[in-house]
């Protein structure tokens, strides 16, 4: 009888595992960054695609002089610095890492002090840093790179030949062999901003080559070799190309132009290639009304935006066929206070997820299918008077596996607290822990989901105000749980996860006040999560 009794205590801890309302923490995080001089800090970290590679920005060394280190995601050996010597003063403003996590591609000003140039490097150091960048003139500067979704090439945009003429050019990863992408165009003429197709072959810029400060989109191949091609169409006088976006297969731009009348802007698609004429998307829009937003399924069959297309002052939720059609408005009928303020199409592309309300700071959370034909279902719970669903510029954030979506509300109290719902509709579960006065979930650092959409890490001050730390939950279920050590001050800024959702890096002020190193852990199983689907069979 007394053997019979045990799984009725397994089931009666594990309960209390499940709704315990305290944070625990997890295992002891190891520590990866080196010794930091004086006042040095960690300011940014990354995993490389393998996982198995950690890449830092830190004034390490220098106090103010920001540099690039690698180091072996298990630790146990001191970090690689990347980047040559630095100039006093330099800094590394942004970097990429190959897919085959294999090098390291930087910009910063490391040769000369407000020069920033463009630098490739072994990720394990085996090998000098290359610059990939011309030689510049006198006051020149690489302003924007993006590496090739292959890893083959980077493109840059940068005042190589003439001071603040900013030109387009691409380097091949393997050869180092540079190219300039964009046609002949005068002197007081550049190229604003670009973007590489998913599938490596072609850039697509936007330029006032041909009429200065009036913006055209083009595209070339991005190994060059031949001419641009203009893809939008003609504009009226004084219209301007705005925004534009790639269809994920590669094959379609949809642009924001005021290009039929101007200051109306509107929505177009065209050919990649250019063949073809642009093609207005959506539909005929009232007096005052303009396209705001707007993001391709991925399967790049539809296109979703938002607008004030039947109400001035009223923005709601469209999609259309990517190649053009009938849009439909999916927001539903909203009234004179209604306005959408953002949007996130599902990885499935069966849903859209997006925020309403009367403005930013008073929204609710509802979901959709892209089609519409149904009315929107809320998401978040019943708010409190005067609560909100914070505000996300990117969009509601949705799961990998196109299931649940994560909020950020001060819904129950004045604390800022995180919550998971259904993304499909149904009751919304708070993920993180009981807030100590004062205490909110930190909008700095969005929460994030682990690539299995199974847990959910987060920042906030939950245990102490004004100490942000670090803490996981299971989507399901599961009780808050602290990453970080006990801190003696400051706090957790930013966080990455590894790609199999083992393993968490952070920077935090775990060992000294307000000095951030760099720290991983490994990430547990929700709490009670495993024992709890066995005992479901499931």
């Amino acid at each position: 009888m007394k053997a019979a009794t045990k799984p009725f205590t397994s089931i009666a801890l594990l309960a209390a595992c499940i709704f315990c309302g305290h944070s625990s923490p997890a295992a002891s995080p190891v520590k990866l960054s080196g010794t930091m001089v004086l006042d040095g800090n960690v300011s940014s970290a990354k995993i490389s695609p393998d996982g198995s590679w950690v890449i830092y920005t830190a004034d390490q060394d220098t106090d103010g002089t920001e540099e690039i280190y690698s180091v072996p995601i298990t630790g146990g050996v001191d970090p690689t610095k990347l980047n040559g010597i630095m100039a006093a003063g330099a800094e590394i403003w942004s970097y990429v890492v190959t897919p085959d996590s294999g090098r390291v591609v930087y910009l910063g000003d490391q040769d000369t002090h407000n020069v920033e140039e463009l630098y490739s490097v072994p990720v394990d150091r085996s090998a000098a840093p290359t610059r990939l960048n011309s030689a510049l003139t006198a006051g020149g500067t690489v302003a924007q790179f993006e590496l090739s979704p292959n890893g083959a090439f980077v493109v840059y945009r940068a005042d190589v030949m003439v001071d603040e003429k900013f030109e387009l050019y691409m380097t091949n990863m393997t050869t180092f062999a540079r190219k300039k992408l964009n046609a002949i165009m005068a002197d007081n003429r550049d190229v604003f901003g670009f973007a590489i197709s998913p599938d490596s072959t072609t850039v697509v810029y936007l330029t006032d080559r041909q009429t200065n400060d009036v913006f055209e989109l083009y595209s070339v191949p991005i190994t060059g070799g031949a001419s641009p091609q203009k893809l939008s169409g003609t504009l009226v006088a004084n219209g301007n190309v705005e925004s534009f976006g790639l269809s994920p297969d590669s094959t379609t731009v949809v642009y924001a132009a005021d290009q039929d009348t101007v200051d109306v802007r509107e929505l177009y698609s065209t050919s990649i290639s250019g063949s073809g004429s642009p093609v207005k998307l959506n539909d005929t829009l009232v007096a005052g009304g303009d396209v705001g937003l707007f993001d391709f399924s991925p399967d790049s069959a539809t296109v979703v935006y938002t607008a004030d297309q039947d109400t001035d002052g009223v923005v709601e939720l469209y999609s259309v066929p990517a190649g053009g059609g009938t849009a439909t408005r999916i927001s539903g009928a909203l009234g004179a206070s209604g306005h959408v303020e953002s949007f996130s199409v599902s990885p499935d592309g069966s849903l859209v997820a997006f925020q309403l309300g009367p403005a930013w700071d008073s929204l609710q959370l509802y979901s959709v299918p892209i089609a519409g034909g149904v009315s929107p279902t809320r998401l978040n719970g019943d708010l409190r008077p005067g609560g909100t669903v914070v505000w996300l510029q990117l969009g509601p954030q949705i799961s990998p596996d196109s299931r649940w979506v994560l909020y950020e509300a001060d819904q129950e109290t004045d604390a800022v607290e995180l919550y998971c719902a259904p993304l499909a509709g149904g009751e919304a579960r708070k993920i993180s822990g009981q807030m100590v006065s004062g205490g909110d979930v930190q909008m700095l650092w969005w929460p994030k989901f682990t690539p299995d959409s199974k847990s959910v890490l987060y920042e906030a001050d939950q245990d102490l105000d004004g100490v942000t730390e670090l803490f996981f939950n299971g989507v399901r279920v599961g009780a808050s749980r602290r990453i970080n050590s006990v801190l003696p001050g400051g706090g957790v800024k930013g966080f990455d996860i590894t790609p199999d959702g083992k393993q968490v890096i952070f920077a935090a002020s775990q060992d000294t006040v307000d000095v951030y190193e760099l720290y991983r852990t490994w990430l547990p199983a929700p709490l009670g999560q495993g024992m709890l689907l066995l005992l479901l069979g499931e």
